[in-house]
């Protein structure tokens, strides 16, 4: 320690750092706990919120598969309806690969089944013709509506 005068006073060696590092504020490494702990719940939030919508929308993409199965089933109803002149008689069965369980027609009545991965449920088309104006109307029933993945 030497005094050079005006009552300032010169450290040197290990005291002036030891003096430096006191009186310097500590430097930040990483995060606080609290910033942590705040993060964690932000991240499970969204996860909550996230991860069930996901899965219901893998749900309902997995199902179009099953409805556009279904929908592609309506000319050949439609064709056999204007041969016939009624849904009744127009049949067909088929199971099918895939997403499609199965799939299959009685008396017009187009109803197809998804498997597991799309939910297992029911897409059922029920044609409503009209033999003197030559007009047909689909509606939609099943299982699926009350699930969501399709609509009425």
């Amino acid at each position: 320690m030497q005094n050079v005068g005006c009552n300032l006073v010169v450290f040197s060696g290990k005291l002036r750092q030891a003096l430096i590092l006191e009186f310097l504020p500590l430097q930040q490494h990483g995060f606080s706990s609290v910033e942590v702990i705040i993060m964690t719940f932000i991240l499970s939030f969204l996860i909550l919120i996230a991860v069930p919508a996901y899965i219901f929308n893998a749900k309902r993409a997995a199902f179009g598969v099953v409805i556009d199965a279904g929908q592609t089933m309506q000319d050949p109803v439609v064709a056999c309806a204007e041969f016939l002149g009624t849904v009744v008689g127009c049949q067909s069965k088929k199971t099918s690969a895939g997403k499609v369980s199965a799939l299959s027609i009685q008396d017009g009545v187009i109803t197809a089944v998804g498997n597991s991965y799309s939910g297992n449920y029911s897409y059922i088309l029920t044609p409503h013709y009209n033999a003197s104006t030559n007009m047909m109307f689909w509606t939609v029933s099943g299982s699926c509506i009350e699930a969501g993945t399709c609509n009425k």
